[in-house]
């Protein structure tokens, strides 16, 4: 199973690939401008690499709040 594994920030959406091995890897992060084309990086990730699966991160402060 093919999982996609995204940390979401407003700026920059980071993404890690994850295969049926159970290894997940960094892959290029979402990073333009405008969110449209930040969410259309996303969507031709998930085509190229035949998503099955999304994992979202929830994002923490740092001192955990």
């Amino acid at each position: 199973m093919n999982v996609l594994g995204i940390d979401y920030g407003e700026k920059r959406i980071g993404l890690s690939f994850g295969d049926s091995l159970g290894l997940a890897v960094p892959i290029a992060p979402a990073v333009e401008s405008a969110e449209s084309e930040r969410f259309d990086h996303i969507q031709s990730v998930i085509r190229e690499r035949q998503i099955e699966k999304l994992v979202v991160g929830m994002p923490y402060n740092m001192d955990g709040s």
